[in-house]
């Protein structure tokens, strides 16, 4: 068994034109930025709660909700000095 190497060449044309180089985006974060997908903005999850979470809420009535506060704060809640708005005359 013989072997025979030939020494192999690989020979180009000259390029024909001038070279140019292409410009690159460079935004840092252009292969890590989150950008939301069709499927997510379409996906409307279902919630299966109880109509009133078994918490019984009036949002109109709060004359059963008694906020403990120390005496310094309850001052705060009283209106001394009722302000009243005076429109100006202009001539």
């Amino acid at each position: 068994m013989s072997v025979h190497l030939k020494e192999f060449r690989n020979e180009l044309p000259d390029p024909s034109v001038q070279l140019r180089t292409l410009s690159l985006r460079k935004e840092p974060d252009r292969f890590t930025k989150y950008a939301t997908t069709s499927l997510e903005k379409m996906h409307k999850p279902e919630l299966y709660v109880e109509p009133d979470l078994g918490i019984p809420l009036d949002l109109l009535d709060m004359s059963g909700v008694k906020i403990p506060l120390a005496p310094e704060d309850e001052e705060l809640l009283h209106d001394d000095d009722p302000i009243t708005l005076i429109k100006k005359v202009e001539n």
